[in-house]
């Protein structure tokens, strides 16, 4: 096992949809040897640090082989070293052969695998590949976060040594997102993907309760009250003409995030990322309150 090329960034902010987007998934290799902190790599920083970083999430690593699998899969040359956001892009370390708890000596650090790496939509707009969340979650190919034990440096070249092994015995790949958690969906241009939502068209609309909540979809001027038959506020939109933009339907994206203006939502299940203050996630969302809704 070997240490390739160690990665760093510190955040930029990139516009999209309309918005101005803070990340630090613009790694870049770094020469000579750099130093591995209880909460970073030196010259790496992270923008979120509600959901990035931290003592269990210090250093991310994705191995090479990964790279030229995602480099064949997806017929581009321009994914280098650090292109998914790793600090350490690795030789030897695959997903189905590392496993939680293994403790590795690299350089001058000592490190323990934590967990594996969850993307959220940042990912996608690196990679400029709308749904792509979803393809590298089922590809089982996701990479995994160190905390660092003994802070030390390290550098390209660096031999990695396995000194203690997980006591779990469960691999990065097998303590990764749950099946429930994965959908599979239509991709392509716009367009059809609104044919295929509006042919998926299930509800009968019908005569709504007196004191169901009141949705406003503000920007298409649209307002319904809210059946609880509905799964989530997107389907409900769908339902009513309105057809946001998504990807996934699972939380995992964030390519349905948009502002709440008024209102409170709750969530069928937790969002494996937090959508940012002010705003819903409405693949999974549902009214807690009346809303008026950015759509």
């Amino acid at each position: 096992m070997k240490l390739v090329s160690v990665n760093v960034s510190m955040p930029k902010t990139v516009d999209h949809l309309g918005r101005k987007v803070s990340t630090g998934i613009y790694n870049e290799p770094v020469a000579g040897r750099v130093m591995v902190r209880k909460l970073s790599v030196d010259g790496d920083g992270q923008a979120d640090l509600t959901v990035h970083g931290g003592v269990y999430k210090a250093v991310y690593v994705y191995d090479l082989e990964n790279i030229r699998y995602w480099q064949q899969e997806l017929g581009r040359d321009d994914l280098g070293y650090g292109h998914f956001g790793e600090n350490f892009t690795v030789e030897g370390m695959r997903d189905d052969r590392i496993h939680i708890g293994d403790v590795f000596r690299i350089g001058g650090a000592l490190l323990e695998v934590t967990q594996p790496r969850l993307p959220c939509f940042k990912l996608e707009i690196k990679m400029d590949l709308p749904g792509f969340s979803r393809q590298f979650i089922t590809s089982g190919r996701l990479g995994f976060y160190f905390r660092v034990i003994e802070e030390g440096q390290v550098g390209t070249g660096d031999s990695i040594e396995q000194v203690q092994a997980g006591p779990e015995k469960i691999t990065v790949w097998e303590w990764g997102v749950p099946e429930s958690r994965i959908r599979c969906e239509p991709c392509g241009p716009a367009a059809r993907l609104q044919e295929g939502t509006q042919a998926r068209r299930r509800k009968k609309k019908k005569a709504a309760q007196e004191n169901a909540y009141e949705i406003v979809f503000s920007e298409s001027g649209i307002t319904a009250k809210w059946d609880p038959e509905y799964e989530s506020l997107l389907e409900f939109a769908e339902d009513q003409g309105i057809f946001p933009d998504f990807s996934c339907r699972s939380g995992i994206c964030h390519t349905c995030q948009y502002e709440l203006l008024k209102g409170r939502v709750d969530y069928t299940f937790e969002p494996l990322d937090s959508p940012y203050p002010g705003q819903a996630l409405l693949c999974c969302a549902r009214p807690g309150s009346n809303l008026v809704i950015d759509v």
